[in-house]
């Protein structure tokens, strides 16, 4: 079924709000933990950093379930996330952020200070599903690094297809987060566990 990432997500909210959606090492989030922090940070990423539709927010952070948090938070934003890491030069940072004229950059400070807030309605921001998700840049090897633009189509249908070819049903699974997240497959394995019951 295509539908946005968020509708996705939040449609497993719905069916399975005490099921765990991520753990971390001790630290488990169940969906309705999951949905709750995430919106705590969008809405303050809407209010309190300006956030809005279309906007491209990087993602600086360590390794963690706030991680997860904050894509989803990005989204649930209206906006469209890219991931870098703290292990990039620091003038590959500078070029990314101006490419994406990114007004911030979501750290593990900024996250922080997120989720504290205690503003936990669901954003009314909606994304369509040709609207923006991510964009995931090459590794600029041959001069800049390029930006790939992914949708909420490419992201959802990719899935899709992804269960139908190992065989997988929308019933729970484990999936191990092997990758950085700042790799295209890393979206298979957030979105491919987050999807399924």
């Amino acid at each position: 079924m295509l539908n946005t990432i968020i509708t996705r997500f939040e449609e497993q909210v719905e069916k399975v709000p005490e099921q765990n959606a991520v753990v971390f090492g001790q630290k488990k989030l169940n969906y309705r933990q999951l949905d709750k922090k995430s919106n705590i940070v969008a809405n303050y990423l809407i209010k309190n950093c300006q956030v809005k539709h279309g906007d491209i927010v990087p993602l600086l952070l360590d390794r963690s379930e706030n991680m997860i948090v904050a894509i989803i938070a990005v989204l649930k934003a209206g906006a469209a996330y890219t991931a870098l890491s703290k292990q990039y030069p620091q003038n590959r940072i500078d070029f990314i952020r101006e490419q994406t004229n990114a007004a911030i950059i979501v750290d593990d400070k900024l996250l922080s200070q997120a989720l504290v807030g205690t503003d936990s309605s669901n954003p009314d921001c909606k994304h369509g599903i040709q609207d923006l998700a991510y964009v995931v840049y090459t590794s600029g090897t041959t001069g800049h690094p390029k930006g790939v633009l992914h949708s909420n189509l490419s992201v959802t249908s990719h899935i899709d297809s992804y269960w139908k070819a190992i065989g997988l049903s929308d019933e729970h699974y484990n999936m191990l987060f092997l990758v950085n997240y700042v790799f295209s497959v890393a979206t298979t394995q957030i979105f491919g566990a987050l999807f399924t019951r």
